[in-house]
């Protein structure tokens, strides 16, 4: 019989994980070759976990557009953590502790299209009433934002869009305990979102909004005052203040500045 070569070609493997070849050989000196793709010291997927602070911030530094963060332990920030734009950042159940001040020590969004789940933000330290208290989650430019499964605790300002650009704010399955407020060019949506006294109770929209399903603790401020001035409205679908729908006949009641002109009722 003869030995001739034979070349395998593009063989699935997976970084950590085991590949298995599988055929006959002769009973005969073999000599096997595996030659692997310079490339594959990049990860497969755009995945980059971080386990403390250190390895955290470089995960926000390296991870590309498309990519996502994802924490593996409890995590307590020295100072700010800015998630690039494109990005997935992913609490997998754990949390992120922020010092109490400056006010950007939460997660800072510098640039827009940013994905925010699964995550608790808690404050380190009191929170003050006044523009130094922690903003959990500090949106500065244009994009779209989805928020999903996050919960702020111990912080003054829960969301916080501090931008004139257009702003796309989705937030879902969440609780914000503080202020939340954007400005009249974000068009914002709530479901399911329970809004809890911090050192604020505050809910102040200046843009279009829709809320669905959601909660406030009982002396919450819904303030309606810059929705008026900008002429955007607000809808409210199933919502309940201290476990009372929210309607058109009792709305004036529990809102500051209201106005029947900005308001729906669904």
């Amino acid at each position: 019989g003869t030995v001739s070569d034979k070349v395998v070609a593009q063989v699935p493997v997976k970084m950590n994980f085991r590949t298995n070849l599988l055929g006959n050989l002769l009973t005969r000196e073999t000599k096997i070759e595996i030659v692997v793709d310079e490339k594959f010291n990049q990860p497969d997927e755009n995945i980059i976990l971080a386990y403390d602070a250190a390895s955290l911030y470089e995960a926000v530094k390296n991870v590309t557009a498309g990519g996502e963060v994802v924490l593996k332990n409890d995590i307590v920030l020295s100072g700010k953590s800015i998630v690039p734009t494109d990005v997935v950042f992913n609490g997998d159940g754990k949390s992120v502790v922020a010092p109490a001040a400056p006010v950007d020590n939460g997660l800072v969004c510098p640039k827009g299209n940013v994905t925010v789940k699964n995550l608790a933000i808690k404050a380190e330290g009191q929170q003050t009433v006044d523009n130094k208290g922690l903003r959990a989650l500090y949106i500065l430019k244009g994009g779209n934002y989805v928020i999903d499964n996050v919960t702020t605790t111990g912080t003054t300002y829960a969301i916080n869009v501090n931008t004139n650009d257009a702003v796309t704010l989705n937030v879902s399955n969440t609780t914000l305990e503080g202020w939340t407020s954007y400005g009249s060019s974000t068009e914002a949506r709530f479901e399911n979102v329970n809004f809890t006294k911090g050192a604020y109770a505050y809910f102040r929209p200046y843009g279009e909004s829709y809320l669905k399903d959601c909660t406030f603790v009982s002396d919450f401020k819904i303030d309606f005052s810059e929705l008026v001035k900008n002429g955007n409205t607000i809808t409210f679908e199933n919502c309940k203040y201290a476990g009372e729908v929210i309607t058109s006949a009792n709305i004036s009641a529990l809102a500051e500045n209201y106005d029947a002109s900005v308001a729906v009722f669904m």
